[in-house]
């Protein structure tokens, strides 16, 4: 199942790498990632994951909530 976000992220350096980093210790994989838009404090993507099922791209939702360069998370439609 491919699962598709909206992301805004702080604009600070690693912001990046700690998105990849949470993704990738929730055992998903980054298969797409569009950068829509970027100003002076944020950059938001649009980013599409490979997840086994509903409940796992959940749990990679919630814990990319609590990280705090992470502005905002939100389900996007799939293509």
């Amino acid at each position: 199942m491919v699962g598709r976000l909206n992301i805004a992220l702080m604009d600070k350096p690693n912001t990046l790498g700690a998105l990849t980093t949470i993704i990738g210790k929730n055992n998903g994989n980054i298969i797409n990632i569009k950068i829509v838009n970027r100003d002076a404090d944020l950059f938001e993507i649009l980013l599409d994951i490979e997840v086994r099922d509903t409940s796992h791209l959940v749990d990679i939702i919630a814990s990319l909530r609590s990280h705090r360069v992470v502005h905002s998370v939100e389900r996007a439609k799939s293509r």
